[in-house]
């Protein structure tokens, strides 16, 4: 499991990633620590589920009020 913390438009975004046994990667986000989403398709590798992870984080946020 690796979890990423960042910032996109004053949200705080943390994403895990986890592989199972079968090397199949999956993952999840939070939203200010609130859970929006996870995979529902396991994908190759690393980079590729992190790419899609992050690419539905942000899509998340952009539908969120702007932070003032």
């Amino acid at each position: 499991m690796s979890i990423f913390n960042y910032q996109y438009e004053g949200y705080q975004v943390a994403i895990d990633l986890d592989v199972d046994d079968k090397g199949r990667w999956t993952w999840s986000f939070l939203i200010n620590g609130k859970h929006y989403a996870e995979s529902s398709a396991p994908l190759r590798n690393n980079r590729a589920v992190f790419r899609d992870a992050k690419l539905h984080a942000e899509r998340a946020v952009d539908l969120l009020p702007p932070v003032v």
